[in-house]
């Protein structure tokens, strides 16, 4: 699949060789102050450069590692209930945390994540630019502040870019979202860096204009639609999902297949019509989100050169035994 193509290419190649993390994520390296600035930090930005890029990939590492065995946790727990045909309640909410962790691992398997930020991390960066004799803004409203972030990691000049989400609004799962969907479009635009072919090339960004489609649907132009549904379904108990299951349409067995098949298929879009039930587009859009985080996994696992001590073998891949 051109889509596993591209992945294979765009992946942080310095992932194939880490084993066990030592740092636990990328919030704990921002707190091990291994980095640099330049520029002062600012609200809505800020520019680190890693010291050592290997310390970097191993904080990516671990939040891989743990973002990935969570969706996977998560998806192997989901099965119908005995005897209640239509009670998908649960289902469509564990597939939707699933696919929350899922594409937190995507996002960081590229060099992209989205993270939260406590006044520590801030405290932290801030004493760096004094270290580096940078000068802090004047203006306590023009400084860094706690909250949500997007960051992207350049392996090529060792560069950190953190980005905040404070002005998209909305809770944190709204934000994460649109960060995802950033990181989309940005992977949309790297497929052109691939050594593909031009069929493959268009394969793979119909994958993942497909995949954007599914996640902006419903005049959701942040990519927030799961989180939307997911909040029909667990907070206004909508959809018929849970009992007396009021004019439920969707059997929970249908849904428990979508998740199944997820485990062996390769990523793909199962239900094409438009008009189709929102639970069963949803749960078709989080199959898609896992199946391609699943199949990526399996892709880096397959070139690594940490044997049964990679990070992902002793990880997320110790679930399946």
């Amino acid at each position: 699949m051109s889509l596993l193509d591209a992945s294979q290419q765009l992946m942080l190649s310095n992932l194939r060789n880490q084993r066990e993390p030592k740092l636990e994520g990328i919030r704990d390296w921002i707190l091990s102050s291994s980095y640099r600035l330049e520029q002062s930090p600012r609200k809505k930005n800020v520019g680190l450069l890693v010291d050592t890029s290997t310390d970097f990939v191993e904080a990516i590492a671990f939040d891989i590692g743990r973002y990935s065995s969570a969706a996977i946790e998560t998806m192997q727990q989901i099965k119908a209930a005995e005897g209640k045909l239509y009670a998908s309640g649960w289902i469509v909410i564990r597939a939707y945390y699933s696919s929350y962790f899922a594409a937190n691992t995507l996002m960081r398997l590229f060099g992209h994540f989205c993270t939260n930020l406590e006044q520590r991390h801030i405290a932290a960066i801030h004493e760096m630019a004094s270290l580096y004799e940078v000068p802090l803004p004047v203006s306590d409203k023009s400084r860094l502040s706690p909250g949500t972030y997007a960051g992207r990691y350049s392996a090529r000049d060792g560069s950190v870019v953190l980005r905040s989400l404070h002005g998209v609004g909305g809770g944190a799962h709204k934000q994460f979202w649109f960060a995802f969907k950033e990181f989309l479009d940005a992977f949309d635009r790297d497929i052109g860096d691939c050594s593909l072919s031009k069929i493959q090339r268009t394969e793979a960004r119909t994958s993942i204009r497909a995949l954007l489609v599914a996640l902006c649907q419903k005049n959701h132009p942040n990519g927030n639609w799961l989180s939307e549904i997911r909040n029909a379904v667990n907070y206004r108990l909508e959809y018929g999902a849970w009992h007396p299951y009021a004019n439920s349409e969707i059997l929970a067995e249908d849904l428990v297949e979508t998740i199944l098949e997820a485990f062996s298929n390769p990523p793909r879009f199962r239900t094409t019509d438009v008009e189709a039930h929102d639970i069963l587009r949803s749960m078709d859009c989080c199959s898609y989100v896992f199946s391609w985080m699943l199949s990526s996994l399996k892709q880096l696992s397959g070139f690594s050169k940490g044997g049964p001590l990679h990070f992902l073998q002793i990880g997320p891949f110790a679930l399946f035994v």
